[in-house]
């Protein structure tokens, strides 16, 4: 089947998406601080990496960290250079990344479905509120993401070409390649499940054969390997490698070795949250692009399908889970349901303004403000505790961060449901542009859409940062304690303490670790949560004079100590 190239002024619907997306990635991205998550490690890596002057070895805390390869790090290792060592800049690649990504959807969606069809997938993948928290942040499956992407339409392009095949199949395998040294084999693994299962499900055999496997292999096993095979010569072969993971770094050689089980259905409900509203129509994108795919309506179906159900099902057996490890299934996601909401829209408006069309009008209205006010009201009443994951799973902080998401909500519920009306309104608007003024209409429709991004992150991120970041404490605590003066935390401290301390903090986990503390010269500080001093309150008080409880985290305060020069009783004794 030959495929022919849409060629309806594509140029004003690129500039949609460059600006919309180019707005909600920057909106705002460098005022909020790292929260504990995958985000905080990265920023930390990149810290001591520029600190040691060593880009070969990722250090946490001073403790190799050999968990995943650096190619990210070293990524932010150049933007911090140009911009300085902040929250923008470790950020930037990402946002980079993001709106390349949904570039390709556009230039995919152009080429494959209509115009149309690519800006709306591209404006999909940028609005959800949810995947936006992701796009707007350091993690590596932002960057895994794109490279996925990018990797799987080369391959995709390369099997609908007649000639010059060779350059597309040699990209896929670099690209695939680079995603190990993103990510490690977990990368590399499941785009070549897509690509293989694809051409078996459509019985492509001889396709199939034809795709330079014997050398493409090998290129993504040394592209993506390489790296693994220097640490191992740094560290000293595998007896060394043994020594890093035994000492407290808390990792295997390319994945991390604690288990944090959950259902296997997990997924589901990250999908409904992460995607949406965009969410409610993606099981009707997946029943329509099937349809499609057995009428031979255009590989691409079957082909996005298949990327859909390989990332799914892959990472829903794995024992451990966690959100952001399916954000490559979310561009085949939001393609699909840019197609659907096209095709729906040109069948929909070319009866307008027909009495049925204007009653389903009001009735999806309707339907949107009560959906909208029911999934806030839910939101807000979840026991995260025990919902859907195993307690050991959700950590103390996780259930922190979602009931005080879920409590904001609550409380923004009438301006929530004021602007959903208002952009309800500006979409439904450009909706009736639709058919004279094209551009016009889906500019409204990207911005409308952009909207529900943008009230949370002005209304609700900023109360959120002042207690999930520890930024603010930690430059109060560098006012006080001079940066040559040993600092600990009791009994933990997060990865992104010790970027905003701009130090390695030691962690004192136990009370007699906190005892070896007091008894060192002086000054040494200490700081702990206030629900923490009951458990060293038998030490603290006797060793320690408190200096400063004017800081707060998490809804608690801060309470920061120094070491006495002299005590009475022995501190070694409990």
């Amino acid at each position: 089947m030959k495929l022919r190239w849409n060629r309806s002024r594509p140029g004003r619907y690129l500039l949609i998406v460059l600006a919309v997306g180019g707005f909600l990635l920057l909106f705002r991205v460098g005022e909020k601080g790292f929260w504990p998550s995958s985000e905080d490690r990265t920023a930390e890596v990149v810290r001591e990496m520029r600190k040691t002057g060593d880009f070969l070895v990722p250090r946490m805390r001073g403790e190799p960290l050999v968990t995943k390869p650096p190619l990210l790090h070293w990524l932010i290792v150049g933007t911090t250079s140009a911009l300085g060592l902040n929250e923008f800049a470790i950020r930037l690649p990402s946002l980079c990344f993001t709106l390349g990504t949904a570039v390709i959807l556009f230039v995919v969606g152009r080429r494959f479905l209509h115009v149309r069809a690519g800006l709306l997938a591209a404006v999909v993948f940028l609005t959800a509120p949810g995947l936006l928290q992701h796009w707007r942040t350091a993690k590596i499956d932002v960057f895994l993401t794109f490279l996925v992407t990018a990797a799987l339409f080369s391959f995709f392009f390369a099997l609908n070409r007649t000639r010059r095949r060779a350059g597309l199949y040699a990209l896929f395998f670099g690209l695939v390649g680079l995603a190990g040294m993103a990510k490690g084999p977990a990368g590399m693994a499941p785009p070549l499940l897509v690509a293989v299962g694809y051409l078996a499900l459509t019985r492509q055999w001889l396709v199939l054969r034809r795709v330079p496997w014997a050398w493409g292999v090998p290129a993504i096993l040394v592209v993506g390997l390489w790296w693994y095979g220097a640490i191992l010569i740094r560290l000293g072969g595998w007896s060394g490698l043994s020594d890093v993971t035994s000492s407290g770094a808390s990792t295997y050689f390319g994945w991390q070795h604690e288990i944090a089980p959950a259902v296997s259905w997990f997924y589901i409900p990250r999908i409904l949250a992460d995607f949406f509203p965009w969410s409610f129509f993606l099981p009707v994108a997946i029943v329509v692009a099937a349809r499609k795919a057995r009428a031979r309506a255009g590989p691409i179906f079957g082909f996005l399908v298949m990327w859909l159900a390989v990332y799914f099902v892959l990472f829903s057996l794995l024992g451990k889970k966690a959100g952001r490890y399916i954000l490559p299934l979310y561009p085949a996601a939001a393609l699909l349901v840019g197609f659907v909401w096209h095709e729906a829209m040109q069948k929909a408006l070319s009866r307008w303004p027909s009495r049925s069309i204007r009653a389903a009008a009001v009735a999806v209205a309707i339907v949107y403000l009560v959906g909208l006010a029911l999934v806030v009201s839910l939101a807000a009443d979840i026991n995260y505790e025990s919902w859907y994951v195993t307690r050991r799973w959700t950590e103390s902080k996780d259930r922190f961060i979602l009931t005080e998401i879920s409590g904001l909500m609550r409380r923004h519920l009438p301006i929530t449901l004021a602007v959903g009306a208002g952009l309800f309104g500006a979409f439904a608007a450009g909706a009736a542009l639709y058919r004279r003024r094209g551009a016009w209409a889906f500019g409204l429709l990207a911005a409308a859409a952009a909207g529900t991004s943008i009230a949370y992150n002005a209304a609700i991120v900023p109360t959120l940062d002042r207690m999930l970041s520890p930024r603010h404490f930690a430059r109060h605590l560098r006012t006080i304690v001079p940066d040559d003066t040993p600092l600990a935390a009791f009994p933990q401290a997060d990865d992104c303490t010790h970027f905003y301390l701009d130090r390695a903090v030691e962690v004192l986990p136990t009370r007699p670790q906190l005892r070896d503390w007091c008894i060192k010269p002086p000054p040494r500080y200490v700081f702990m949560l206030e629900d923490d001093l009951r458990t060293a309150s038998g030490v603290v008080y006797e060793w320690f004079r408190l200096v400063d409880d004017t800081a707060s985290y998490r809804g608690q305060k801060l309470l920061l100590f120094e070491n006495k020069p002299a005590h009475s009783p022995d501190p070694t004794n409990p």
